[in-house]
């Protein structure tokens, strides 16, 4: 089995803290670790609260000294931390008491990380977190399924619109809405707007297959530059508060958000392909949906495998994801602007 870093396992521990063996104790708790993995981390209790800090503390109350193996096999469980300190494999300063307090403080089981049965968005809709990213998605199904129905695509954005507006005005009024449904509402506003000036039905027709993945795309990549990662905004709500912002839960979800982006622009791409070869239509249509496949398989089995993931450099992984995001975001801009120059579009008109 995939044995974690110290980083993540340090990490872990405001998952299994015990606000109620805290009582009304205000501590900060000094990790200095050497060894294999060295680093200096600490953990602040306080208000019936536990975070986890990369650095260090100016006055703590109990300071570790550590070399990083040593203290992964006592946190595993694989050796007693007072037989460990006993034999001199590690060093303490400070409160002595709050050390031997430390196996009630962070002894809760790990089913503690589950939700409470209270957890999820504000608002009367009783909705767990990730089904909320189902109904973010429906104004982009309307937008697909409309021509199905006989409905011109003129009709269908602004059908779509209306229903990411409401979305995002139902959690204004009762919290706050995500990067997703501020972005849809922003992007499909202008296009339906274009739906009613004259020619733009015509236009959204010829280019609308290429400009919905697009814009999924740059919604799903920028919100890893600008916010947090955009499944993350969901997900958050089906586990319990304190894995809010867990490096390995924040990683599992910036992977996620951008193989979805991803996968998005790719599918853009390829429209855009079809509307410049017509006669390779036949080829590109079935590969733009064949990626789908990776990316569901990536969110089925990504998340369960989460708690067994060695994430070496978190912080590197963050400033690569966000650079790549970047480079998607430029890539479909140019393939909008293209696609919109290939289609005839009188957006592009407008600003030539």
């Amino acid at each position: 089995m995939t044995t974690r870093t110290i980083r993540q396992t340090m990490e872990g521990m405001p998952l299994v803290f015990d606000p109620e063996e805290a009582e009304d104790l205000e501590a900060v708790i000094q990790f200095d670790l050497s060894g294999e993995e060295p680093g200096a981390f600490y953990i602040e209790i306080t208000g019936g609260q536990c975070s986890f800090n990369v650095g260090v503390q100016s006055d703590p109350a109990l300071i570790i000294s550590a070399p990083s193996e040593v203290w992964g096999s006592i946190s595993r469980g694989e050796i007693s931390g007072s037989d460990a300190l006993l034999d001199g494999l590690y060093r303490v300063r400070g409160d002595a008491g709050l050390l031997m307090r430390m196996a009630r403080l962070f002894g809760r089981p790990e089913e503690a990380v589950r939700a409470p049965a209270d957890w999820r968005r504000p608002g009367p809709l009783a909705l767990r977190g990730s089904r909320w990213l189902t109904v973010a998605f429906l104004p982009w199904v309307v937008l697909w399924l409309a021509p199905l129905f006989g409905i011109e695509a003129a009709a269908g954005v602004r059908a779509a619109f209306a229903f990411a507006a409401a979305i995002t005005a139902y959690h204004l009024a009762f919290g706050r809405p995500t990067w997703f449904e501020v972005g849809s509402t922003v992007l499909l506003g202008p296009a339906s707007a274009w739906s009613l000036a004259p020619g733009g039905g015509a236009g959204l027709s010829a280019w609308g297959g290429v400009a919905d993945s697009l814009a999924l795309g740059v919604i799903w990549l920028s919100s890893l530059i600008a916010v947090r990662p955009l499944t993350a905004e969901y997900s958050q709500w089906d586990h319990a508060p304190a894995l809010r912002d867990n490096g390995t839960f924040l990683h599992v979800n910036r992977v996620l958000t951008f193989v979805w982006g991803a996968v998005f622009v790719a599918m853009g791409v390829l429209s855009a392909a079809s509307l410049r070869w017509p006669g390779a239509a036949n080829v590109l249509g079935p590969m733009r949906w064949s990626l789908l496949i990776p990316a569901i398989a990536a969110t089925a089995v990504l998340p369960r495998r989460a708690s067994r993931l060695r994430i070496e450099n978190v912080d590197g992984w963050r400033r690569r994801l966000r650079l790549a995001a970047g480079v998607g975001i430029v890539l479909a801009i140019g393939s909008g602007i293209a696609a919109a120059s290939i289609a005839g579009s009188p957006a592009v008109a407008a600003l030539s």
